[in-house]
């Protein structure tokens, strides 16, 4: 998400009169999590995120990106009663000369259909590579015969011992826009730190990019 304005360094963030939400699909993203204290990993094999990157998961890198697979939306900006809240434009709504403005942007990588080549369980520093199946792999990255886990077993281990709360593993997304507007605010907008997101938009901003 970008914002723009019709000045450069906007004071106030009703300055800013249209934000730009992207979608892209990237490839050979790389994620890590340096405090799991079990039902994460649970939680990255059976892919239970539900569409929102949980605090605990670093995004690290990404080597590849497509770039004729990517789409934007544009809405505009309102403040209103301490809440901001966004609009979808019209394509051939003319806002004037608006340009770049701002220092932060929201990346939020959407999970809920990932696919992950492989995951580097890096215990005792054992960096062992398995498959989502649970397989080791070899130095080609091929599968083995040496099995580490069954997914299926996983799910019922966590459902009967852990009992999986999506709720506090992974961000709600409002609550991931309140994040993102205060890490803005702060920054750029210092004057505007107690604005707070409207919780019902119209339309539903996209979950990741």
């Amino acid at each position: 998400m970008d914002f723009w304005s019709e000045n450069e360094k906007p004071e106030r963030f009703s300055e800013v009169k249209m934000v730009q939400a992207g979608t892209a699909w990237l490839e050979n993203l790389s994620f890590g999590c340096d405090s799991n204290s079990g039902v994460e990993l649970i939680f990255c094999l059976l892919n239970l995120h539900r569409g929102v990157d949980p605090k605990w998961l670093t995004f690290i890198r990404e080597e590849e990106m497509i770039a004729d697979r990517y789409e934007t939306t544009d809405y505009s900006v309102d403040v209103k009663n301490g809440k901001i809240y966004f609009d979808p434009l019209p394509e051939d709504k003319d806002l004037g000369n608006l340009t770049a403005c701002g220092s932060c942007d929201l990346f939020s990588p959407d999970l809920s259909t990932a696919k992950p080549v492989c995951f580097v369980l890096d215990a005792e520093n054992k960096r062992i590579l398995v498959d989502s199946e649970g397989f080791e792999l070899d130095a080609e990255g091929k599968a083995t015969k040496k099995r580490l886990f069954i997914p299926e077993e996983l799910m019922e281990f966590a459902s009967k011992r852990w009992f999986i709360n999506s709720a506090s593993l992974s961000r709600d997304p409002v609550q991931t826009i309140h994040d993102w507007i205060n890490t803005v605010l702060a920054v750029d907008f210092p004057l505007d730190r107690d604005l707070r997101y409207h919780e019902n938009p119209p339309v539903l901003l996209p979950s990741g990019m």
